[in-house]
């Protein structure tokens, strides 16, 4: 049933606002008591970028999925809020206010001295499931499960979060033991950030279902026992080749279908040998098959959110812890952890590597691993050669190949936000033929030839009798400026 609101609150005479929580594309995130009740909230600021374009669409897209969800373990839209502006022709600002979770999994996972026991893990584990089960049932796609994404409080209770990407879902709901199903209707398949990206999805699949959800919560459960992404490609292509190095190369039995999908076109993955038992070498038998299930590269045999909290590994000991047997911690959010100070020992990470940055190539595969041997260069030939192109970043800017492994708490260079408004903006320098000259008009495709920059041996010096004249009357051509 969608949550009623009788009007928006005044932001600033209802709520007081303190710390800054997180920073997204779309909005901003703060820590606020309500003056009234006392209450701790979260008030997530959104970010209108363009008064032509008005409200974001996905903004409207969370606000109205939101009021349609009712959950423990979805995180609930209790309030709406407006800051209005002190002239009328100032835009109004919007919040979202929603319960203060004193964590998200990322800064509590990349928080020094967090080690988060099996019962732990099992509690967390399960009271995802239960959220995604529930918005499956509800046929809704979250479409963003990461780490950052799901909050816990110092109660034990965690819930799901971030619902910008989320969308109503077509096909009918996942049933017990019969799988997501077969894909019908077409979504964008440029969801997910890469890191957390099912194989389907990185191969260009747009008729997915429920699964890629399910490939997320993998991803997010091995997380819970590495402290860092457990996949972490820096470019489309290598993100495949991790996944399959991990999971071994795709084929007609593990990934039907796979090589009629678009991003399959002319792509040679491995041949590589399945790593997931070696790499996870420490779990139990159960906890193995389950993140194994989870990780299935067919969507149509990935375990459905339903069958994974049927699993045994929720069965055995150590059982599920209660929530409230769960040590509480310092507040972790993914930004004070970004913020603290970084230590080379310790399980925060690095500075950005250069893949991070909006000019790098971003076909180049890193030198660091992603999990325990592997090396993106046995690859490097079907990479178009970027890794060779470029190996002057790797001793300019990357000091950090030999570190010891730690989870990436820096912002995710291709977020599917940043995917959608990228235009053309890797190379943003103006060439020096379409600068302005100083006090001219403006460059660009069509800039007044008069205005463009010209070379020293083109320029015409101060105007004199000679450029005054008539051409009829002229004595000599006019002067010309070579430069020193």
């Amino acid at each position: 049933m969608s949550r009623c609101f009788s009007g928006c609150s005044d932001v600033t005479k209802a709520y007081d606002k303190s710390e800054r929580l997180g920073k997204g594309t779309f909005g901003e995130v703060y820590k606020a008591v309500h003056k009234d009740t006392g209450c701790v909230v979260a008030i997530k600021k959104l970010i209108l970028d363009n008064e032509k374009e008005g409200f974001p669409l996905t903004a409207l897209r969370e606000i109205r999925i939101l009021k349609q969800l009712d959950h423990e373990n979805v995180v609930p839209l209790v309030d709406m809020a407006v800051e209005r502006p002190e002239k009328a022709t100032q835009r109004f600002s919007c919040y979202m206010v929603t319960p203060y979770m004193d964590h998200d999994l990322a800064g509590l996972l990349g928080r020094p001295g967090v080690v988060l026991s099996l019962a732990t893990i099992k509690c967390y584990l399960q009271q995802i499931l239960r959220g995604v089960a529930y918005l499956h049932a509800e046929k809704f796609l979250h479409r963003d499960m990461k780490t950052a994404n799901i909050l816990i409080d110092n109660s034990g209770r965690v819930r799901v979060a971030d619902f910008g990407l989320a969308r109503k879902y077509y096909e009918p709901a996942p049933t017990v033991g019969g799988g997501a199903g077969p894909g019908g209707r077409k979504y964008t398949a440029l969801v997910v950030t890469r890191w957390y990206r099912a194989p389907e999805l990185v191969l260009g699949e747009a008729r997915y279902t429920t699964a890629v959800d399910l490939w997320g919560v993998g991803c997010v459960f091995g997380e819970m026992f590495t402290k860092y992404p457990i996949l972490q490609g820096s470019s489309d292509m290598d993100q495949g080749h991790r996944i399959f190095r991990l999971m071994g190369s795709p084929n007609d039995d593990n990934m039907p279908g796979w090589d009629q999908l678009p991003g399959s076109q002319g792509m040679v993955f491995g041949p590589y040998r399945r790593e997931l038992e070696s790499v996870f070498s420490n779990l139990t038998p159960d906890a193995l098959s389950l993140l194994s299930g989870l990780l299935d590269l067919n969507p149509q045999k990935r375990l459905t959110a339903i069958g994974a909290l049927a699993h045994r590994f929720f069965t055995t000991d150590p059982l599920p812890a209660k929530p409230h047997e769960i040590p509480s911690f310092p507040s972790s959010h993914e930004l004070s952890v970004q913020n603290s100070h970084r230590h080379p020992g310790d399980n925060r990470a690095p500075r950005a590597d250069p893949s991070q940055h909006p000019n790098y190539d971003q076909n180049y595969s890193q030198n660091y691993n992603s999990y325990q041997n592997y090396h993106p260069q046995s690859y490097a030939n079907e990479s178009n050669g970027h890794n060779n192109r470029h190996n002057h970043h790797r001793h300019h800017h990357n000091h950090h190949n030999n570190r010891h492994r730690r989870r990436n708490n820096d912002r995710y260079r291709d977020e599917p936000y940043d995917n959608r408004r990228r235009q053309n903006n890797r190379r943003d320098e103006v060439p020096p033929y379409r600068k302005p000259r100083p006090g001219g008009g403006g460059g660009g495709d069509r800039a007044n030839p008069n205005d463009i920059a010209l070379p020293p041996y083109r320029r015409r010096g101060p105007p004199g009798d000679a450029d005054s004249a008539p051409p009829y009357r002229r004595q000599q051509e006019p002067t010309l400026d070579y430069g020193s």
